[in-house]
């Protein structure tokens, strides 16, 4: 009873997760956001069921989630383009750290990745600015 009662909390906390990301990377498109927090609570489901129903001693079933979910990833998003791609990836993968029980961990990587993301250019600026203040020391 209780590992589905946190199977219930990995399902919610993926899908407000999933949704967040796509909000963050596109808050106009109403089918990112869907999509996004689809994939993070598919791939949660997939991880946390195969971790439930695996042996200790024998990993293999959850490797076999963790593959089947990329490559259905892969397969399904191959020809959207590349921060689309990103964004279903990070929503995978957060959703598989989910699933796995490490719900904060999830959070931050989510997050640090949208910053990152959101402010490539600036720093991409500040990286450009400092390397040639460097050469013009030399």
């Amino acid at each position: 009873m209780l590992s589905f009662i946190a199977f219930g909390f990995k399902i919610l906390f993926s899908a407000g997760l999933g949704g967040i990301i796509g909000y963050f990377i596109d808050s106009s498109s109403k089918n990112i956001i869907t999509t996004s927090s689809i994939v993070c609570i598919l791939s949660s489901s997939i991880l946390s069921f195969t971790n439930q129903v695996s042996q200790p001693d024998n990993q293999f079933v959850i490797g076999a989630g963790i593959l089947g979910a990329l490559i259905i990833v892969n397969s399904l998003f191959k020809s959207e383009s590349k921060i689309n791609y990103i964004l279903y990836l990070l929503s995978t993968i957060s959703g598989m750290i989910i699933g796995a029980g490490f719900i904060f961990q999830a959070f931050l990587l989510s997050f640090v990745i949208i910053i990152i993301i959101k402010n490539n250019n600036t720093i991409i600026s500040y990286i450009d600015n400092d390397s040639n203040h460097d050469d013009e020391k030399l």
